[in-house]
């Protein structure tokens, strides 16, 4: 996947939804794991 096909998505509104979705579940995956290991 090249720059130029991923900014020609910029008008797509689910593409957008669904970094955001992706976005959300690694910093949620992140926080987990951080406080697991807390706990651990």
């Amino acid at each position: 996947m090249t720059i130029k096909d991923f900014f020609s998505f910029r008008q797509n509104r689910f593409f957008w939804a669904n970094i955001l979705a992706m976005a959300v579940v690694v910093v949620g995956l992140l926080f987990g794991v951080l406080k697991g290991l807390d706990i651990y």
